[in-house]
């Protein structure tokens, strides 16, 4: 019993080299969850905006085009409320798709910018970031600064690039919750102000 209470209180010493290396594997880890963050919702948003153009071609073809000429012609001249009316409800849901779906596209719009340094960071371009890398410059100047990089300046590399892709995942994530929101509303509305169009004015 005393041996095993003695070994309770061993504590395995760490040296801080290893310490550095821990570091080190945990930022490459937080950083490969965040680029997972961003390359699913890349992905889902590919999907949502396939679906969306799938629909679409399916209301505008077969006379879907001259169906709705039809029905702005019809409410034109007839020059009603009622006519007005509908307009301005035809008009609001395609204007709310329309940006729903410049919402979703915005999404997949790479951003190229290197990560702002702070001063505890390594003077010059990132050399992790793409954006930055070729900012060094050849291959063989990235080689040499990416070689004489000590461990403290490449974990500072990296936890600016976990900051930089954190910022982009929740940019992503933003737009693509307010896109899909709107393109589901603005399709919604659209294809029920569309059939009842149809239904009246066809």
């Amino acid at each position: 019993m005393r041996k095993d209470k003695k070994n309770e209180h061993i504590r395995i010493k760490v040296t801080p080299k290893e310490e550095q290396k821990q570091k080190i594997d945990i930022a490459t880890q937080t950083l490969e969850r965040n680029i997972g963050f961003i390359n699913s919702c890349d992905t889902k948003t590919s999907i949502i905006l396939a679906s969306i153009g799938v629909l679409l071609t399916i209301i505008l073809t077969n006379d879907g085009l001259s169906t709705i000429w039809g029905i702005i012609t019809s409410c034109c001249s007839g020059k009603t409320f009622c006519d007005i009316l509908y307009l301005c409800g035809f008009f609001a849901s395609a204007s709310t798709l329309v940006i729903g779906i410049w919402k979703l596209v915005s999404v997949l719009i790479a951003k190229t910018e290197p990560p702002q340094k702070g001063s505890n960071t390594t003077s010059g371009p990132s050399i992790i970031f793409f954006g930055g890398i070729l900012k060094v410059g050849d291959r063989a100047a990235y080689r040499d600064k990416f070689l004489a990089m000590s461990d403290c300046e490449l974990l500072d590399e990296l936890i600016a690039e976990i900051y930089v892709n954190a910022e982009i995942a929740t940019q992503k994530y933003r737009r693509y919750n307010h896109g899909i929101k709107l393109s589901v509303w603005g399709f919604v509305l659209f294809a029920l102000i569309l059939l009842s169009g149809a239904y009246i004015y066809g």
